[in-house]
């Protein structure tokens, strides 16, 4: 020992030599700080690098195996971990196959202690079934597959065998729980015998005697939550569902079974969200599905419209909002444009009109043709060309034409355009054979301007023209509905050129 490096020296021991002499004089090596620290990361969920950075700890070792089999499909051999001392043992499960599944759990309910909930996919032609079944069927089932198919010194035996059926007084559910697991491996070790998909004694269990095995089945358990989708209770609780993504999410996206029996009840809620959405544009799919003889499909016509590559010819309120079509309905192209959450109207005219943007908050400015000119007009959803619209068609007859009715006159301006409507009061009435000279006054106007009354001669399907200017068609009367609706419109002072 050289004192002159000061008190801190090192001792290096042989490890061969050092069990020899005394005891007393063995010196044994300290453990590193850094083999110390190491055992204590070892129960740490996270694992610490050189550079100060960690990162979580794999849950399996970094060499664990993959074992392929002949059908290209791998399964990973199962790691189970023992003492330090002893060595680590590596045991491939059983392979399966690869489209046979099963889901066991046990049920707990009162009155339906010692049942299974049971579900079987790829088993037996089927493609996927659900079923209860109780110890005592089960029991059944592997006392027939021993009978049926000679499989006694290979079928396991369940997991209850030998024990008594009463559950723990006081964990009933855990014992469930470990009696589902166990089952599960049961079934899962039987479905990989050969020769089970032809089997007698599985059909029966299965409940599929007299069918084939190829077709779909529902026993009484699906057959059940199928009945209870259908239910009144639930249809009255969708009817307080305001949002598309309520409806996928109960319906569409719960199941495969739920999706397809709640099909008849999601078209009527999908109808429902787009009659309250976009009323005009519901007018318009109902009457030309109707013409065709056909049906809507609400759910791709809400996507479609709300997507904006749904287009269709409606009627617009107060065009632009001026002055010269204050109590007018105008024909125009609208669309739908969810970024903004409005309309995009472009009118159908003689001259290019720039679009207007009809905010959704003014929705009701929106209707489609009126009820009572549909059959002669023959509106479309969207005519190939412009010239076929039907508002440039003259809509005949003079049908409950009356002093003192709400009336809308067809009326245009330029010979090429298309006609709007323009609502007004029938102060006078005289009918002459198929026409009716009509006295028309326009109360939105003061009573001394030359657009407040004027005389027409409607009901032939003729053009003429009109007094105080431009062309007239026909004339119909609005329903009381119609007339509130076009009352919204009216101005609280007269409108003054």
């Amino acid at each position: 020992l050289d004192t002159n490096f000061g008190s801190s020296f090192c001792v290096a021991v042989d490890p061969v030599k050092r069990d020899c002499g005394p005891a007393s004089q063995r010196l044994q090596p300290r453990p590193k700080r850094a083999m110390q620290n190491s055992r204590k990361d070892d129960s740490r969920p996270w694992l610490t690098h050189p550079d100060g950075k960690w990162s979580p700890r794999p849950r399996h070792p970094s060499d664990r195996k993959i074992c392929y089999d002949g059908d290209e499909s791998f399964i990973l051999s199962s790691v189970e971990l023992e003492d330090e001392d002893q060595t680590q043992c590596r045991r491939s499960p059983r392979p399966r196959l690869p489209s046979a599944e099963v889901e066991v759990s046990g049920r707990c309910d009162m009155g339906r202690a010692g049942e299974f909930d049971i579900q079987l996919f790829g088993v037996a032609g089927l493609s996927s079934w659900r079923g209860t079944r109780s110890q005592a069927e089960i029991e059944a089932l592997r006392r027939d597959l021993r009978s049926e198919c000679g499989w006694g010194m290979y079928l396991p035996f369940l997991p209850f065998q030998g024990e008594s059926n009463q559950m723990h007084p006081v964990f009933p559910s855990l014992r469930l729980h470990k009696l589902g697991t166990e089952l599960q491996a049961w079934f899962e070790e039987v479905i990989a015998m050969p020769g089970l998909a032809t089997s007698n004694a599985l059909h029966s269990f299965l409940g599929l005697v007299g069918h084939s095995p190829c077709i779909y089945s529902t026993t009484q358990g699906e057959e059940l939550s199928l009945l209870a989708i259908d239910s009144p209770i639930i249809s009255e609780i969708m009817d307080f569902v305001g949002h598309p993504k309520d409806i996928v999410h109960t319906c569409t996206m719960s199941s495969k079974s739920v999706d397809e029996a709640s099909r008849a009840m999601c078209a009527r809620h999908w109808e429902r969200l787009y009659c309250n959405r976009w009323p005009a544009f519901y007018d318009a799919q109902v009457h030309c599905a109707d013409t065709r003889g056909d049906t809507v499909d609400w759910q791709k016509a809400y996507c479609e419209t709300y997507s904006g590559q749904f287009e269709c010819v409606l009627e617009v309120y107060e065009r632009e909002k001026k002055k010269g079509f204050v109590m007018s309905c105008m024909s125009a192209k609208v669309v739908y444009d969810a970024c903004s959450n409005s309309f995009t109207a472009k009118y159908v005219s003689a001259s290019y009109v720039a679009p207007e943007n009809v905010p959704w908050s003014e929705s009701r400015r929106l209707r489609f043709c009126p009820c009572s000119a549909r059959a002669q007009l023959r509106p479309q959803l969207l005519p190939e060309e412009a010239s076929i619209l039907y508002s440039h068609r003259i809509l005949e007859g003079t049908e409950n034409l009356e002093a003192g009715a709400g009336v809308e006159l067809q009326w245009k301006m330029q010979r090429t355009s298309p006609f709007g409507w323009w609502f007004g009061t029938a102060e006078s009435v005289e009918m002459l054979g198929d026409t009716a000279r009509v006295t028309m006054i326009f109360k939105h106007f003061p009573a001394a301007s030359r657009w407040y009354r004027v005389i027409v001669t409607v009901g032939d399907g003729v053009v003429r023209d009109c007094p105080i200017g431009g062309y007239h068609g026909g004339m119909r009367v609005c329903t009381e509905a119609e007339r509130r609706d076009w009352m919204q419109f009216f101005p609280k002072e007269p409108v003054i050129f």
